[in-house]
């Protein structure tokens, strides 16, 4: 959002199939964020996949300053952490506050609680409860990092595919 200037709010913005991966406290200036932002109009965040390292304190989404309208989370794969974060609450709180409308459905939201936020989303306990293709100690390459065919996610997406990354996808857009 450019307060002082002509261009005004930013608007459309999406945030699709996309690896996030290795974030951790140490590349952090105070907190680990997973989505950080004010104001936007018409922001999709959609099949996404973010990977973090150890137990490293994080929000989900932190919203601050300005609503933020026409928010879209949708068939991510995501560590819960602390959820969702606004300067005027948390969790539904953060949702009613400063991202009024806001549409989150379909995520995999890993250590969350069921009912902490609104939408039909899934709270796997665990990493392995998730059923990624070989997350261990972390994938040999980022094909590991998508929910398998035998995930109880599979095909649970809005869209009838899968959460998160589609690692054919990625391997089509890299030229393989």
């Amino acid at each position: 959002y450019d307060s002082s200037g002509p261009s005004g709010r930013t608007r459309r913005v999406a945030i699709r199939n996309n690896l996030f991966a290795d974030i951790r406290m140490d590349y952090a200036l105070d907190t680990v964020r997973v989505i950080q932002f004010n104001a936007l109009e018409d922001l999709a965040i959609d099949h996404n996949t973010f990977v973090f390292t150890g137990s490293d304190a994080r929000d989900v989404i932190r919203a601050f300053d300005m609503n933020t309208t026409g928010l879209s989370y949708t068939n991510n794969v995501v560590p819960y952490g602390n959820g969702l974060w606004a300067d005027c609450g948390t969790g539904a709180a953060a949702l009613a506050c400063r991202l009024p409308g806001a549409v989150l459905e379909r995520n995999v939201f890993i250590g969350g609680t069921m009912g902490a936020l609104p939408g039909t989303n899934f709270f796997p306990a665990d990493n392995a409860a998730a059923g990624f293709e070989s997350f261990v100690t972390g994938a040999a390459d980022f094909r590991g990092y998508a929910l398998s065919t035998t995930s109880p996610y599979a095909g649970m997406a809005t869209d009838g595919s899968t959460p998160g990354i589609d690692a054919a996808a990625i391997d089509r857009a890299m030229g393989r």
